[in-house]
């Protein structure tokens, strides 16, 4: 599970430094509630404070674990201290459907060559500044309590921080639980827009020199994942051409890489893993927006998590590769 977490951390700091509030992982700052669905249940998340301490400003961020069906990773961000810590919070179902078994775990916050503890208070920095002179430094919550037996209806609170900021206080999450309604969705036909391309532990290859740095990067998946090279543009791939968007029919997915040629050079995106689901060998459309710029913190993210790298990577919406950085949700 440990590799998963700092992957989700990783996830988690890339969607702070890009200011996207849909992404991996849903996030939400000051009084919202958000909601997870793990086990069949829907937990509620709000922030609480006591004393003289407040939430403001505060980032958060919940996300199921891809390996524990049970189990949500909880995150938050606290500018004004420098802190960020998280917890773990597994949903137990019990024979009798009133009750949950609910339990409080540590996150193992695990770091890397690429996502050390140095990186991580860098990337935190880029795009929520704090004013402690050691930057952001993670955290523990003050005790991990005994796992316990609810009734669904029962409202829990986890106190994370004490002593918040500079006045006495405690800031944690208060937590609702309620049965999932599962509604029947409706059937419908399987289109190209279903499928995903995905890239796992990559590497850019551009005219047979490896571009991307001296180790493999995190995930790319969705339908358009794309990579911006300073001096050229930002190329976005597809397995369909688009209507009202310049697509060229150039590439080739086979196995773990896509490969295309393009102005004299030749460009290959290797994966660990197949690239498409299905065995095969597919036509890739590409698009070059030469006009694009990337957001200068995702530049730094990648600098961070590997030496020598030469490019952003990201899954592109088709209508923000027209954007400029700012402009993004």
């Amino acid at each position: 599970m440990g590799s998963r977490i700092y992957l989700l951390l990783a996830a988690l700091l890339l969607c702070s430094i890009q200011l996207q509030a849909q992404s991996v992982a849903n996030m939400a700052q000051s009084n919202e509630s958000l909601e997870q669905h793990v086990n069949g249940i829907v937990a509620t998340f709000s922030p609480f404070a006591e004393g003289r301490a407040t939430t403001e400003g505060i980032l958060r961020a919940y996300k199921p674990l891809d390996d524990d069906e049970k189990t949500i990773g909880c995150f938050l961000i606290n500018p004004s201290t420098g802190m960020y810590i998280g917890y773990l919070l597994a949903i137990e179902r019990l024979p009798e459907p009133t009750k949950l078994k609910i339990t409080i775990k540590p996150m193992p916050f695990v770091f890397d060559e690429k996502l050390n503890e140095t990186a991580v208070s860098k990337l935190l920095e880029l795009k929520l500044p704090t004013k402690t002179k050691r930057g952001y430094t993670p955290s523990s919550p003050p005790s991990y309590p005994e796992p316990i037996v609810i009734n669904i209806t029962d409202v829990i609170k986890i106190p994370l921080w004490v002593n918040a900021g500079t006045e006495w206080g405690v800031i944690g999450d208060k937590i609702r639980f309620a049965v999932a309604t599962n509604r029947p969705k409706p059937a419908r036909d399987f289109t190209l827009d279903d499928v995903a391309l995905k890239f796992t532990g990559y590497r850019l290859i551009i005219n047979g020199e490896v571009r991307s740095g001296e180790s493999e990067l995190y995930d790319v998946e969705g339908p358009h994942p794309s990579f911006h090279l300073p001096g050229k543009g930002l190329f976005i791939l597809s397995i369909r051409p688009h209507e009202g968007h310049d697509f060229q029919k150039i590439g080739v997915a086979e196995g773990n890489k896509i490969s295309f040629s393009y102005g004299g050079d030749k460009y290959e995106w290797v994966s660990r893993e197949p690239v498409i689901a299905q065995d095969g060998i597919w036509s890739i459309w590409v698009l070059l927006v030469t006009d694009y710029q990337p957001d200068p913190g995702l530049v730094e993210y990648y600098k961070l998590i590997s030496k020598g790298n030469c490019c952003t990577f990201s899954d592109t919406k088709l209508g923000d590769a027209s954007k400029p950085p700012s402009s993004k949700k």
